[in-house]
Protein backbone atom coordinates (compact mmCIF):
# COMPACT_ATOMS: atom_id res chain seq x y z
CA UNK A 1 0.00 0.00 0.00
CA UNK A 2 1.09 3.40 -0.61
CA UNK A 3 2.85 5.82 2.36
CA UNK A 4 -0.43 7.28 4.05
CA UNK A 5 -0.04 11.00 4.89
CA UNK A 6 -2.00 13.54 6.59
CA UNK A 7 -3.25 16.46 4.17
CA UNK A 8 -5.83 17.90 6.49
CA UNK A 9 -7.08 18.21 10.08
CA UNK A 10 -10.39 20.01 11.38
CA UNK A 11 -11.30 19.96 14.86
CA UNK A 12 -14.62 21.27 16.36
CA UNK A 13 -15.95 20.89 19.40
CA UNK A 14 -13.20 19.00 20.82
CA UNK A 15 -10.97 19.84 24.03
CA UNK A 16 -9.82 23.21 23.90
CA UNK A 17 -11.21 23.88 20.08
CA UNK A 18 -14.54 25.11 20.06
CA UNK A 19 -15.22 26.55 16.20
CA UNK A 20 -13.87 24.53 13.10
CA UNK A 21 -9.98 24.53 13.43
CA UNK A 22 -7.99 23.59 10.35
CA UNK A 23 -4.47 22.29 9.87
CA UNK A 24 -3.71 21.60 6.37
CA UNK A 25 0.10 20.05 5.28
CA UNK A 26 1.27 20.86 2.31
CA UNK A 27 2.21 18.06 0.10
CA UNK A 28 6.07 17.80 1.11
CA UNK A 29 4.97 18.87 5.15
CA UNK A 30 7.27 16.66 7.53
CA UNK A 31 6.38 18.13 10.30
CA UNK A 32 4.63 20.95 12.19
CA UNK A 33 5.14 23.45 14.92
CA UNK A 34 2.09 24.97 17.15
CA UNK A 35 2.83 28.27 19.34
CA UNK A 36 0.37 29.47 21.22
CA UNK A 37 -0.22 30.41 25.47
CA UNK A 38 -0.79 27.85 27.68
CA UNK A 39 -4.39 26.96 27.27
CA UNK A 40 -4.67 27.94 23.61
CA UNK A 41 -5.60 24.30 22.77
CA UNK A 42 -2.36 23.51 21.10
CA UNK A 43 -2.87 20.32 22.66
CA UNK A 44 -6.25 19.44 21.49
CA UNK A 45 -4.82 18.34 17.58
CA UNK A 46 -2.82 15.51 19.02
CA UNK A 47 -5.30 14.71 21.45
CA UNK A 48 -8.07 14.88 18.81
CA UNK A 49 -5.34 12.57 16.54
CA UNK A 50 -5.17 9.90 19.27
CA UNK A 51 -8.78 9.53 20.24
CA UNK A 52 -9.53 9.81 16.44
CA UNK A 53 -7.97 6.42 16.45
CA UNK A 54 -8.06 4.74 19.62
CA UNK A 55 -11.56 6.30 21.02
CA UNK A 56 -9.49 7.16 24.01
CA UNK A 57 -6.66 9.85 25.27
CA UNK A 58 -4.52 7.78 27.79
CA UNK A 59 -3.16 10.56 30.02
CA UNK A 60 -6.55 11.94 30.54
CA UNK A 61 -7.80 8.34 31.51
CA UNK A 62 -5.03 8.48 33.95
CA UNK A 63 -5.49 11.61 35.54
CA UNK A 64 -9.60 10.87 36.35
CA UNK A 65 -11.18 12.18 33.00
CA UNK A 66 -13.78 10.83 31.32
CA UNK A 67 -15.80 11.24 27.82
CA UNK A 68 -17.19 14.10 28.97
CA UNK A 69 -14.49 15.82 28.98
CA UNK A 70 -13.20 15.38 25.58
CA UNK A 71 -16.19 17.91 24.71
CA UNK A 72 -15.60 21.46 24.58
CA UNK A 73 -16.65 23.01 27.87
CA UNK A 74 -18.29 25.73 25.76
CA UNK A 75 -19.99 23.60 22.97
CA UNK A 76 -23.83 23.70 23.84
CA UNK A 77 -25.15 20.09 25.07
CA UNK A 78 -27.03 19.75 22.04
CA UNK A 79 -23.84 19.71 19.74
CA UNK A 80 -21.39 16.73 19.03
CA UNK A 81 -17.56 17.14 18.59
CA UNK A 82 -16.00 16.55 15.15
CA UNK A 83 -12.94 15.76 14.21
CA UNK A 84 -12.10 14.90 10.43
CA UNK A 85 -8.96 13.76 8.92
CA UNK A 86 -8.18 14.12 5.10
CA UNK A 87 -5.22 12.07 3.75
CA UNK A 88 -3.44 11.49 0.90
CA UNK A 89 -5.17 8.64 -0.27
CA UNK A 90 -9.11 10.30 -0.36
CA UNK A 91 -10.94 6.83 0.31
CA UNK A 92 -9.44 6.79 3.64
CA UNK A 93 -11.20 10.02 4.50
CA UNK A 94 -13.19 10.17 7.25
CA UNK A 95 -15.38 12.53 9.72
CA UNK A 96 -15.44 11.07 13.35
CA UNK A 97 -18.33 12.28 15.55
CA UNK A 98 -18.74 12.09 19.20
CA UNK A 99 -22.27 11.91 19.74
CA UNK A 100 -23.04 14.28 23.05
CA UNK A 101 -26.03 11.26 23.61
CA UNK A 102 -23.85 8.51 23.45
CA UNK A 103 -21.15 6.95 20.90
CA UNK A 104 -19.21 8.16 18.13
CA UNK A 105 -19.58 7.26 14.60
CA UNK A 106 -17.49 7.43 11.10
CA UNK A 107 -18.87 9.02 7.90
CA UNK A 108 -16.36 6.06 6.03
CA UNK A 109 -17.71 2.48 6.24
CA UNK A 110 -15.23 1.34 3.68
CA UNK A 111 -13.50 -1.88 4.57
CA UNK A 112 -10.62 -0.93 3.62
CA UNK A 113 -10.52 2.06 5.91
CA UNK A 114 -11.91 0.26 8.96
CA UNK A 115 -8.64 -2.40 7.88
CA UNK A 116 -6.05 1.05 7.97
CA UNK A 117 -8.02 2.14 11.57
CA UNK A 118 -7.08 -0.88 13.15
CA UNK A 119 -3.55 -1.15 11.98
CA UNK A 120 -2.84 2.67 12.63
CA UNK A 121 -4.58 2.27 16.23
CA UNK A 122 -2.09 -0.30 17.46
CA UNK A 123 0.76 1.92 16.73
CA UNK A 124 2.36 4.12 18.63
CA UNK A 125 1.22 7.53 17.17
CA UNK A 126 1.57 10.53 19.87
CA UNK A 127 4.75 10.89 21.96
CA UNK A 128 4.05 13.40 24.82
CA UNK A 129 6.63 14.96 26.32
CA UNK A 130 6.34 13.06 29.36
CA UNK A 131 6.68 10.42 27.85
CA UNK A 132 10.20 10.98 26.29
CA UNK A 133 10.70 12.33 30.17
CA UNK A 134 9.78 8.67 31.40
CA UNK A 135 11.98 7.16 28.81
CA UNK A 136 15.05 9.74 29.70
CA UNK A 137 14.75 8.91 33.14
CA UNK A 138 14.72 5.37 33.08
CA UNK A 139 17.54 2.63 33.35
CA UNK A 140 19.64 0.93 30.35
CA UNK A 141 17.21 -2.24 31.06
CA UNK A 142 14.32 -0.45 31.58
CA UNK A 143 14.31 1.45 28.21
CA UNK A 144 15.97 -1.98 26.56
CA UNK A 145 12.37 -3.02 27.07
CA UNK A 146 10.60 -0.10 26.42
CA UNK A 147 12.52 -0.07 22.49
CA UNK A 148 11.33 -3.91 22.55
CA UNK A 149 8.00 -3.27 23.37
CA UNK A 150 7.58 -0.02 20.34
CA UNK A 151 9.76 -2.02 17.39
CA UNK A 152 7.55 -5.02 18.08
CA UNK A 153 9.96 -7.59 19.80
CA UNK A 154 8.65 -6.95 23.42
Amino acid sequence: MKEIKLSKLVVEGFRGILEPTPLDFEKDCKSIVLFGNNGDGKSSFSEAIEWYFTDRIDYLGREGCGREDYFNKALPTTEDAIVELQLNLPELNSTKVLKRKGGREFSNEDPKFEWILTKIANESIILRHDTMREFVDMGKTDKLEEVEKIIGFG
